[in-house]
């Protein structure tokens, strides 16, 4: 598996990701799909602004795509991030997620960011237990707020402050080596 830089010729796999996920799943917040032109456009202002895009591929063939871009558009929230990871369906639940994150992560604290910020449906198990395994903390919950013609959506917000990436790092292959050797 090959983590790394998402280029223009990925756009389209990119896109078949992300509109399957926002067609079929029900933690997902987007309701429209997006044309390639849309997300062109996103990854060239997410490059012009030093935002990480990164793509999984195998076999020559994308899996998923981590990126991030700004939380909010006040001068002040400039050193926090909101992160996003889709999976293509052949690909969840294989760990896919653990590889991506903790390369995410790094990518955008060498790009000068301080915070990331994780907006995930309440009800995506899956998805708050690898942030709150990685070392997210959860900072809040706003009820009803995600409406969608499948129902409503609650969202757990989360934190990391980047200071930490290397310590818990450290501490996460510990407790990883640990289990190993049991």
């Amino acid at each position: 598996m090959l983590i790394r830089e998402a280029k223009a010729a990925d756009v389209p796999e990119i896109v078949a990701i992300l509109n399957a996920d926002t067609l079929t799943n029900p933690s997902s917040w987007r309701i429209e799909p997006e044309t390639e032109a849309d997300r062109e456009g996103w990854l060239e202002s997410r490059r012009a602004t030093r935002h990480p895009v990164l793509v999984a591929e195998e076999d020559g063939r994308v899996l998923g795509f981590a990126s991030c871009g700004p939380f909010r558009p006040f001068d002040a929230w400039a050193g926090v991030v909101e992160h996003s990871i889709y999976l293509h369906r052949d690909a969840q639940g294989l760990g896919l997620g653990k590889r991506l994150l903790p390369t995410l992560m790094r990518a955008i604290a060498d790009a000068g960011f301080t915070h990331v910020a994780a907006v995930i449906d309440s009800a995506n198990e899956p998805s708050l237990r690898l942030h709150r395994n990685f070392g997210f903390e959860d900072i809040g919950r706003m009820n009803g707020v995600g409406k969608k013609p499948s129902g409503i959506l609650d969202a757990d917000f989360l934190l990391y402050d980047l200071k930490k990436l290397d310590r818990d790092r450290a501490e996460r292959d510990e407790r990883d080596q640990n289990r190993s050797g049991q």
